[in-house]
């Protein structure tokens, strides 16, 4: 069976979306306490800016799409390693936030 090429923008659109409301879910009210001792505070800071990034990537220059991979790839590896307290919930939700982010980080806006 051959696969459906034309979902492909979709698919992408999808991600994107899908990683965004992930991070206003997750992060966007640690970012809105403004705690600027808080470790918490920083990674949610940088998820915020990355993900608007990322949406905003999309509309314009392949670019901001890619930093935005690369800094979601780190932040969600970082959140790995930090938070790793064997095969949870929590480890396969950073795989696939990191995977995504990869995803992005190698094929921009294609």
């Amino acid at each position: 069976m051959k696969p459906w090429k034309s979902l492909s923008g979709i698919a992408s659109w999808a991600m994107r979306l899908a990683l965004v409301v992930f991070i206003y879910h997750r992060f966007f009210g640690i970012f809105m306490q403004f705690n600027l001792s808080g470790q918490r505070f920083w990674f949610a800071a940088g998820f915020v800016v990355f993900g608007l990034l990322l949406f905003i990537g999309g509309f314009t220059k392949n670019a901001l799409t890619v930093i935005a991979g690369l800094g979601l790839l780190i932040l969600s590896v970082l959140q790995l390693v930090t938070g790793y307290q064997g095969f949870t919930g929590t480890l396969v939700q950073w795989l696939i936030i990191s995977s995504m982010s990869m995803y992005f980080l190698s094929n921009g806006n294609k």
